[in-house]
């Protein structure tokens, strides 16, 4: 049922005490695109500048989202610093302090994830990442991105080693090969995040099991 308009209703974007709050949104988006750009064609102090300036809202965990996309954008576009390809090390333990700091937050894994986007068998190879994804969920077993961390890693080919398959049967449950573990992820996931708990239970059927799967964690 939709609610009725009077002929003095005005739409929240255009009153006028909502437009000066949107116009200056507007303005800081294109300022946070358009500042690595002018950061990258600008002198070393100030490009180091701006990188210890990234690293601290990171860390900070606001605004965290934001300065790891600027971060990445600098990396890309700065050619002083050789690339991905010469900083990859260096961002995956700088993203891997982050996880530390803020484990609540999701921006890591999604930075993670862009760092080998190219090259994602590398990332599974990555027995730093795979270790702190498995504390995550040792410290916290409702993590929700840690588990999807996981499970990006089990559905891209990560193949847990007889300890991380200890680990892994005290949050997850038991499980005979890397799909049903997949699938015990999903169950899992559906549970514990409620607003995508019908997305999960639809990745769920990519990952069948012919005895069907209960969710340790309900």
């Amino acid at each position: 049922m939709r609610m009725r308009k009077d002929n003095n209703w005005v739409p929240f974007n255009e009153r006028p005490e909502w437009s000066h709050r949107l116009a200056a949104r507007r303005h800081r988006a294109r300022a946070a695109r358009r500042w690595p750009e002018s950061v990258g064609s600008a002198d070393s102090r100030r490009l180091e500048r701006g990188v210890g300036i990234l690293h601290q809202v990171a860390l900070s965990g606001y605004l965290q989202h934001s300065a790891l996309n600027q971060r990445y954008l600098l990396i890309m576009k700065d050619p002083s610093r050789g690339g991905l390809q010469a900083m990859l090390e260096s961002e995956v333990q700088f993203t891997l302090l982050v996880t530390y700091q803020a484990p609540a937050k999701e921006s890591p894994g999604r930075y993670l994830r862009g760092l080998f986007k190219d090259d994602k068998l590398s990332l599974i190879r990555r027995t730093d990442v795979i270790t702190v994804c498995l504390e995550q969920i040792s410290d916290d077993e409702s993590s929700v991105h840690a588990l999807n961390l996981l499970l990006d890693l089990v559905s891209i080919g990560y193949e847990p080693s007889e300890a991380d398959s200890g680990t892994l049967n005290e949050f997850v449950g038991i499980w005979s090969s890397p799909t049903d573990l997949a699938g015990h992820l999903c169950a899992r996931l559906e549970n514990l995040d409620a607003i995508r708990s019908r997305y999960w239970a639809c990745v769920e059927q990519c990952y069948p099991s012919p005895q069907g799967r209960k969710d340790t964690g309900a």
